[in-house]
């Protein structure tokens, strides 16, 4: 599941790249979110790349092979001590806290700006 997650990840950041997100009308929100806004999604990104390279080197560290959809199996191309696999855990754990506390933030944002600000960030997003 992580090896498509970082498949369409990728994905998304080429497309991102070939078509440019629309700017916000300018005092939509104020700078200070919208240098919020910016971090948040950067960092997003950053952890949302690493979650699943971790999980790729858990498993190989447990000696298991990295499947694709049953389609396809690549095995560990080189070893992972005990004491790195504790490690690898403990790193997947933390970045995945940082994802469901990132993605709390993210959603308390959007809440935020619609019922207090009265700004829908969310109909920029589904254009």
């Amino acid at each position: 599941m992580g090896l498509i997650i970082l498949i369409l990840l990728l994905l998304r950041l080429a497309i991102g790249h070939k078509y440019k997100v629309p700017r916000q009308p300018v005092g939509a929100l104020p700078s200070w979110q919208v240098s919020a806004a910016v971090w948040v999604h950067r960092t997003f990104f950053v952890l949302l790349i690493l979650q699943p390279l971790l999980g790729i080197a858990l498993s190989w560290g447990r000696g298991d092979p990295v499947k694709l959809v049953g389609l396809m199996a690549v095995s560990a191309p080189f070893e992972i001590s005990d004491a790195a696999l504790d490690r690898l855990m403990q790193a997947h754990i933390v970045n995945a806290s940082a994802l469901l506390g990132l993605s709390l933030l993210h959603i308390g944002a959007i809440v935020f700006n619609r019922l207090v600000r009265g700004v829908s960030v969310l109909e920029r997003m589904l254009r």
